[in-house]
């Protein structure tokens, strides 16, 4: 507890499952769900997520955006179905989305994309999701035979490398204890899960 609280250890090791890349343009973007609410609204990781992708459609990056999850608690509420619904009270055109509604882990939605990108002879996509989940998500998306390009949420990646410094190393507040422990968390998953993907042959 203390090295993961007391030391920077958690923000170091998020960056070693981080991917960032030059953004470019590409022929879709594909932002993946992250969970919502039981009662369908949108929030945390997957409002960060879609915020962003449609950010990057804005800006012209891609033509289409396709949203991709499912729910497999509810799945009238899936993932994709609630971030197309918030886009379209932003006032993004239905015509510019592909909803994918099925898909409930990063392996099936790579393979989910794959089909549509074979259908619309898609070249390349950009991938938006969390930084932890990136690695992993690009590997899964590669093995599907998908070209992906990172797009990454959070601006740790833009931040300037951890250097070390009391003032850094020691969590004077509860909520940085706190943060860093979630962080730790976050990482032991992520290994977790990039060890069951390979085992599984996802990436």
């Amino acid at each position: 507890m203390l090295v993961i609280t007391q030391t920077p250890l958690p923000d170091w090791a998020i960056r070693t499952l981080a991917t960032d890349a030059p953004l470019e343009k590409a022929d879709a973007i594909v932002v993946l769900g992250a969970g919502v609410r039981f009662d369908g609204s949108v929030q945390g990781r997957t409002l960060e997520r879609l915020v962003y992708a449609l950010r990057l459609f804005r800006e012209g990056y891609a033509p289409v955006v396709i949203m991709t999850g499912g729910n497999p608690d509810i799945p009238e509420l899936s993932e994709s179905g609630q971030m197309a619904r918030v886009a379209l009270e932003l006032g993004f055109s239905p015509e510019k989305f592909i909803v994918e509604t099925e898909a409930k882990r990063t392996s099936e939605q790579a393979r989910a994309i794959a089909g549509i990108v074979r259908a619309r002879e898609m070249k390349s996509v950009i991938l938006v999701t969390s930084p932890a989940h990136s690695y992993r998500a690009l590997l899964a998306f590669q093995k599907a035979g998908v070209q992906a390009l990172p797009g990454t949420t959070d601006p740790v990646l833009k931040a300037p490398s951890p250097q070390p410094g009391w003032q850094w190393w020691f969590a004077l507040t509860p909520g940085k204890a706190i943060y860093r422990l979630n962080l730790a968390g976050v990482v032991f998953y992520e290994y977790v899960a990039l060890g069951l993907y390979w085992w599984k042959g996802w990436i």
